[in-house]
């Protein structure tokens, strides 16, 4: 039971940088995207 604990404690934080880590990701994909799109216009 207590490692359990333990590792769902850890994984929570993980879980959130990862969510971070992909937001500024997509956000950059979409800044690109938008920069080629008005250079091709």
């Amino acid at each position: 039971m207590r490692p359990y604990l333990n590792k769902k404690r850890l994984g929570i934080p993980i879980y959130q940088t990862h969510l971070i880590i992909v937001n500024t990701i997509f956000k950059e994909k979409k800044k690109k995207e938008i920069l080629s799109r008005g250079v091709l216009s």
